[in-house]
């Protein structure tokens, strides 16, 4: 199978600001930190959507998969939640983590994949492993993302990492609901461009 499926963006680096403490979010965290099932349950019910917004934006995969990585991501919020101050704190840490559930599974298929294919290979034939090159449009992708002009990168963190509505998104950003939804695509067309996958759009 061919490298054809887009990787997830990394979210934006944010850069480090103080920011006012968040009792809801401490309590939540701690709880759940605790091992509280009962903040973890409505928890699981207030991110749920959410998370799978950020999974189906940055991967641009089916549903199935998407809930998968949800689902992993859950687990790491029960298994190793840190203790957060501030809504803000918690919603990147959340992104974080479905990312990195998303990137995992995505990385895991292309094991699979590999290992079919091998299964299926004469012994004679050999093909060179293909996750060094990964890591490294992975890595590519990232570092594009962080020269990305202040705009376009509060633009994609309004509307793909917080899940903004284009008219919030415009509404924040200062600018018409068209011209918000037209920047997002070209951003994420010239993305798609520098990184080598033009075309991916599944």
């Amino acid at each position: 199978m061919a490298w054809s499926l887009p990787v997830p963006i990394a979210p934006p680096h944010h850069p480090a600001a103080a920011t006012p403490a968040d009792d809801s979010a401490r309590r939540t965290t701690a709880a759940i930190a605790a091992g509280d099932p009962r903040a973890l349950s409505a928890f699981y019910e207030e991110w749920f959507d959410r998370c799978l917004a950020i999974a189906r934006a940055a991967t641009g995969r089916d549903e199935s998969f998407c809930l998968d990585a949800v689902q992993n991501a859950m687990l790491r919020v029960a298994r190793s939640i840190p203790i957060l101050d501030s809504a803000q704190d918690l919603h990147r840490w959340m992104s974080r983590v479905v990312y990195t559930a998303a990137l995992d599974l995505l990385k895991s298929e292309r094991r699979r994949a590999a290992r079919e294919r091998a299964a299926h290979r004469p012994d004679h034939i050999h093909t060179p492993d293909r996750s060094a090159q990964h890591a490294d449009e992975i890595a590519h992708l990232c570092a594009l993302l962080r020269e990305l002009p202040e705009p376009h990168r509060r633009l994609l963190d309004l509307r793909l990492l917080r899940g903004f509505t284009n008219a919030a998104t415009a509404r924040e950003a200062g600018t018409t609901d068209g011209a918000a939804h037209g920047h997002v695509r070209r951003i994420l067309a010239s993305l798609r461009r520098l990184s080598g996958h033009e075309g991916d759009h599944r």
